[in-house]
């Protein structure tokens, strides 16, 4: 369920729910590989080159955070890559062009040949915007998808050491069905980050 949906459900009172509670308190964090089988097997692990990830974010701009400029608030999407620092990778989701990130809330499109006027004859080629997703990458769509559920499930059941809901007002109108969670810390999920060197500067390390 998207939160754009979650915002039309009405509580147990029989109000509806505010609009600016479509945020969802959390980040998602996802990552896509690219050439799989491009890997070194080591038992039940798998090491993985930087140059194969690309690290996705997603977050909601809070309703209210740009005031008379609607079209700020936004669901982004930012892409990076990690990269070394102080001899550790660092994900940064500000380096790059901040402006080109998507927005998770517009319809994804293909570029198509958009009508203009009353005449069939009439018509100019639309291609996607920088903050508009192109339909055709699947696989982008698959995990933008895939993150914003688990970001609502998160603010619908998510729950602190103590049994405390994240999103109290989220919670106040769960869906049938699902459990309270705690969700795992990043340690517990996120690759672990090893440094390698080229063979033929091997000497070059002593």
């Amino acid at each position: 369920m998207r939160a754009s949906d979650w915002i039309n459900t009405k509580k147990t009172s029989g109000e509806r729910a505010p609009q600016y509670e479509a945020w969802r308190g959390c980040l998602g964090l996802a990552m896509l590989l690219e050439r799989p089988d491009d890997t070194q097997a080591h038992g039940e692990l798998a090491l993985v080159r930087n140059q194969q990830l690309t690290w996705l974010a997603l977050r909601d701009v809070r309703i209210g955070q740009f005031p008379g400029s609607p079209l700020l608030n936004r669901r982004d999407v930012n892409t990076t890559q990690a990269q070394l620092r102080y001899g550790m990778p660092a994900i940064d989701f500000t380096r790059g062009d901040l402006r080109n990130a998507l927005d998770f809330k517009l319809m994804p499109f293909a570029p198509h040949l958009q009508k203009i006027g009353p005449r069939t004859c009439g018509g100019k080629w639309v291609t996607p915007r920088p903050d508009n997703l192109d339909c055709r990458d699947e696989r982008m769509f698959t995990v933008l998808n895939a993150m914003s559920a688990l970001m609502t499930r998160a603010a619908f059941f998510g729950v602190d050491d103590g049994g405390r809901p994240f999103r109290r007002s989220w919670a106040e109108v769960r869906p049938a069905g699902g459990e309270p969670f705690h969700p795992q810390p990043p340690r517990h999920w996120m690759p672990r980050p090893y440094l390698s060197f080229p063979l033929e500067q091997v000497d070059a390390l002593y």
